[in-house]
């Protein structure tokens, strides 16, 4: 019997071929190998893993010809859960540390299982250029049609400056930008088909142990303590439940961090179909099922930080893994005196092995290492433009020779909606494992 995973069983299990699936695996756990020349044996060890899981639960659809095909979903959601409730051994040895590893290479050490590195507050500035590019799907537009799509474009603040955009040449696209997008007009090609991009050179910081002596004024107050933001909502059931939690206590970043403790107590952190979850009470359907993604877990947060009168909010970007840089999202809370605090509870839970380790349980919690921020919500977001999502959509995953490709596609007929490269193409220093 398949265990719940905080989504549909089977919803989509003619998603992702087993192809996909083992390459899914080697991000999970076969980066160095991979980036060592030795893709031929971290594959092989990729397919014994996934017939592992399959003996051991994973559910799958075979087709006709007798190729096994998977939801991309239920097979991270599972291997996680394996792990933490039977004991098994692929989570805990070959996905928590290899997810650790960029931490270890930030700071320019080797990774071991016996100690947690030193806090991201200890890192220097450091400089980055990332290089992204974007292919769209334009299927149903008429060629020649004129379209708006979008690229999200790095914000500075205190943890990123000296930005420096370059859009790439070629396109035939006018660019225009704004914080925390990059726009273009492009008429639709024959083709149907559009590849857009930029490099972005820019100086990352830590985050989070820094002062702040500014106030957050009374519109911005008002903004981030509202109780209805997208992901974040804040209903009878979160006041209570956030007031239960703090219970006696007054001090603002004392009840997060109680907030925080909830977060690895009563929830597993995985992936989420977002067409199951009822988007008017998410927060709610995070509670019922007790599961959550990473979008999903910071506005939960935000929504607790909210109902205690905290300001709070939802961010979110890429982590500048130099072999995988990934889309990401994480949570921040305001504290007088020291300003936006960045909460991201979801890393934090992975790393820990779901909190069973304490050295990295607390790891992100008010400061982080180098991110690529794309992202304020409500009012900095981004998305591809005109080109909407449809209702049941899926992501998969693969290293590229430089970075890593993120595809996402329609769940109901398997078509492309849009395709992601991201690479961390210079810099200071050389903080991948990958390439070593």
């Amino acid at each position: 019997m398949t265990p719940a995973l905080g989504i549909r069983p089977g919803a989509r299990r003619g998603a992702a071929s087993q192809e996909a699936v083992v390459e899914l695996l080697l991000i999970a756990g076969w980066v160095a190998e991979v980036g060592a020349g030795d893709r031929v044996a971290a594959e092989r060890q990729a397919r014994q893993t996934l017939d592992h899981l399959v003996e051991s639960g994973l559910g799958f659809h075979r087709a006709a010809s007798g190729e096994r095909f998977f939801d991309p979903a239920e097979v991270t959601n599972f291997a996680a859960w394996l792990s933490l409730e039977k004991g098994d051994r692929f989570w805990f040895d070959r996905c928590v540390p290899r997810s650790r590893w960029f931490v270890w290479a930030a700071h320019g050490l080797a990774p071991t299982t016996e100690a947690c590195p030193p806090p991201p507050t200890a890192l220097p500035p450091r400089r980055f250029t990332v290089g992204f590019q974007r292919l769209f799907n334009l299927n149903g537009r008429e060629p020649g049609e004129a379209v708006r799509l979008r690229l999200p474009r790095p914000i500075e603040d205190r943890a990123l400056s000296g930005l420096e955009v370059r859009p790439t040449p070629g396109s035939g696209a006018r660019f225009t930008q704004a914080e925390g997008r990059l726009d273009a007009r492009v008429e639709v090609p024959p083709g149907l088909e559009v590849e857009l991009g930029f490099e972005a050179a820019f100086t990352a910081h830590p985050s989070g142990g820094e002062s702040d002596a500014a106030s957050l004024d009374a519109t911005n107050l008002a903004l981030y303590t509202r109780p209805r933001d997208g992901m974040i909502k804040v209903d009878q059931t979160v006041r209570n439940l956030a007031a239960d939690l703090a219970g006696a206590e007054r001090d603002p970043w004392s009840q997060v961090k109680r907030f925080w403790d909830f977060g690895f107590d009563r929830l597993r952190h995985g992936v989420i179909h977002y067409d199951e979850i009822d988007l008017a009470q998410p927060t709610g359907w995070a509670l019922e099922n007790g599961w959550c993604d990473c979008q999903l877990g910071s506005g939960l947060l935000a929504a607790l930080c909210r109902a205690r009168g905290i300001p709070a909010r939802l961010v979110g970007g890429y982590v500048m893994d130099a072999d995988t840089p990934y889309q990401h999202y994480w949570a921040e809370a305001w504290i007088e005196g020291r300003g936006w605090l960045p909460l991201d509870l979801y890393m934090s839970w992975y790393f820990s092995k779901g909190g069973r380790d304490p050295a990295w349980r607390d790891y992100y919690f008010g400061r982080l290492d180098y991110r690529m921020k794309t992202e304020i919500l409500p009012h900095l977001f981004n998305g591809p433009g005109q080109l909407r999502f449809p209702p049941a959509w899926h992501q998969l995953s693969r290293l590229r020779d430089e970075g890593l490709e993120m595809s996402f596609h329609d769940s109901e007929s398997g078509a492309l909606i849009h395709r992601d490269r991201v690479a961390i193409i210079g810099g200071d220093g050389d903080p991948s494992p990958r390439s070593r």
